[in-house]
């Protein structure tokens, strides 16, 4: 058994507490800032077109796919600089590994008498022929699964190339000792497909199209809702998180966890319905039945979204840290493609109906619109990455703690004082949210023994 193992592990479950919080208080932070532009764009500038403000805030994603390609081809680059082979490139298969010529002059006719200097050519050749669906495979795992089992029925044929999504089976844990439990959450999901661009298009197109339902209705529900009754529907999402994740996820149901979803549905509640002094908004809203099932939608989609993005886009096969993230950036680049692509129609149909007529922002609006759309950018990709890390119900109930970032927003920038009753739900809210910690840190306490083990195990065997 190595010593190192375990503070290696201590080392990055504290790394991944620590981005978790920055995380969290970066959702909070660009929460509120991004409601603060969009109500001086909706109401100071006098530019109301909920639409028209969907298409350019969901359009900006793509900039995200030049964000990818950047982060992919430096990877790459930095991945071949590091190699110590100078070998031309050259297409692997069966035969060309099994059979390769080594650095020395030998040849090994069957992998099992490679040196370690054959296998570092054979790693880069494999990093030199990644293309975009290949990049997310580990080379070098793989070249150590063909070297250990060059029989398995895993192997191609001939003149099919050695690397597919199709044939690699998953890996448990990633061997290289450090920060293996960072993305340790994600090795018990497997995706039923391969991650190929086709199946990238069509889980982003069906992601676009609950993503825009789901700002549709809420605009909708705005209008004909009270601001009370639609913050504390909205943000019950999480109820529906934990059932879906609960159903589609398997994730475990502890009775931590089912206390901490009622006390931060509690806050939300007590900090939604206390009084406030003003009552500009009762006077401005006609509360309907429509609206309220509107809201209800859209928290169901919402809550769907973020179990959708877990379930159909995130590639548990990917052990490469720096390609792991740069997933989620592919993926809301094709969300903003999809968007610019399919949502104009929307918008001429909203126009010719009278629903919202067309028009373009004014040069006041155009730097808050503009600076919304970053914000929101950045919202999105805080928020990909905390479910890459963490959990679709640990993020819904971390997005509440904007609710109350709002509430000082407002008392900072606006002067409005909090009730009692308000101050109590933020206090309750705060120690749901402290309870769902605690639950995740107990269960990380009670896997660290088994995961020490078999880390030290995995250690020994391979020395």
């Amino acid at each position: 058994m190595t010593p190192t193992v375990q503070p290696r592990r201590t080392a990055s479950v504290w790394i991944r507490r620590a981005l978790l919080a920055a995380i969290i208080a970066g959702l909070v932070i660009t929460w509120v800032a991004l409601a603060e532009l969009l109500q001086v764009v909706q109401h100071d500038k006098n530019y109301n077109k909920p639409f028209f403000l969907t298409y350019v805030v969901h359009g900006s994603y793509i900039i995200f796919w030049p964000v990818y390609w950047a982060v992919l081809r430096t990877h790459a680059w930095r991945a071949a600089t590091t190699t110590t082979s100078r070998r031309p490139p050259r297409k692997l298969t069966r035969s060309s590994l099994l059979h390769s010529n080594h650095e020395d002059g030998t040849t090994s006719t069957n992998g099992a008498g490679s040196t370690p200097a054959a296998w570092s050519h054979t790693n880069a050749a494999i990093n030199a022929n990644l293309d975009d669906s290949d990049a997310y495979n580990q080379p070098s795992k793989a070249a150590s699964l063909i070297h250990k089992q060059h029989e398995s029925p895993y192997l191609q044929d001939e003149e099919t190339p050695l690397i597919a999504h199709s044939t690699l089976p998953s890996t448990s844990s990633d061997t290289s000792g450090s920060g293996s439990s960072l993305f340790a959450c994600f090795r018990n999901l497997r995706s039923p497909l391969p991650f190929t661009g086709r199946r990238y298009a069509w889980a982003t197109f069906i992601m676009q199209l609950v993503f825009f339902f789901v700002s549709a209705t809420w605009y909708y529900s705005l209008d004909h809702t009270s601001v009370a009754a639609n913050t504390g529907i909205y943000n019950s999402s999480c109820i529906v998180v934990f059932i879906l994740s609960a159903l589609f996820l398997k994730e475990k149901v502890t009775k931590f966890k089912v206390a901490a979803v009622a006390l931060s549905v509690g806050g939300v509640l007590m900090i939604s319905f206390a009084p406030s002094s003003s009552s500009s908004d009762s006077s401005t809203v006609n509360p309907s039945a429509l609206g309220y099932i509107m809201v209800v939608v859209s928290t169901v989609l919402y809550a769907a979204y973020e179990v959708l993005y877990r379930m159909i886009c995130v590639d548990v096969t990917i052990t490469d840290r720096v390609l792991y993230v740069a997933s989620s950036f592919k993926v809301l680049g094709y969300i903003g493609f999809w968007n610019l692509l399919l949502v104009w129609p929307v918008l001429i149909l909203c126009h010719y109906t009278g629903w919202e007529l067309f028009e373009l922002p004014s040069s006041e609006a155009l730097p808050y619109l503009v600076g919304a759309a970053l914000i929101d950018s950045v919202f999105q990709i805080l928020l990909y990455l905390g479910i890459l890390i963490s959990s679709p119900l640990f993020i819904a109930v971390g997005c509440m703690l904007s609710i109350p970032g709002s509430i000082v927003a407002d008392y900072i920038f606006h002067g409005t004082v909090l009730p009692a009753l308000a101050l109590g739900g933020i206090a309750v809210l705060s120690v749901g949210f402290a309870l769902l910690n605690y639950d995740e840190y107990r269960e990380q306490r009670h896997n660290q023994p088994s995961s020490s083990a078999t880390s030290g195990c995995r250690s020994s065997s391979a020395r």
